[in-house]
């Protein structure tokens, strides 16, 4: 049901950069990035059927685990990553 809703959502939107001549992302959004925040966000909320908030999804353990697995990053809950986390999500 969650997949219908989001592709008829998508579908009424034109992303097409040329037409709107502006960006949807910067420069520290990546397509790996990208996809990795949403499987995040939607496993938060098969989870917890809740509104989340940044932090939500920041300190799920899904997040951390593969934060550091796949991006090589530091624990999300490191004091010095704070920074750096804080443009990834």
């Amino acid at each position: 049901m969650q997949s219908t809703i989001i592709k008829d959502y998508l579908s009424k939107i034109d992303l097409d950069i040329r037409k709107s001549g502006s960006w949807f992302t910067d420069q520290k959004v990546t397509p790996d990035v990208l996809s990795s925040v949403a499987d995040f966000i939607l496993i938060f909320c098969w989870w917890t059927n809740v509104e989340f908030t940044i932090k939500d999804i920041w300190h799920l353990w899904y997040s951390n685990k593969i934060v550091k697995e796949v991006f090589w990053k530091p624990d999300v809950l490191e004091q010095k990553a704070k920074w750096e986390y804080d443009k990834f999500f």
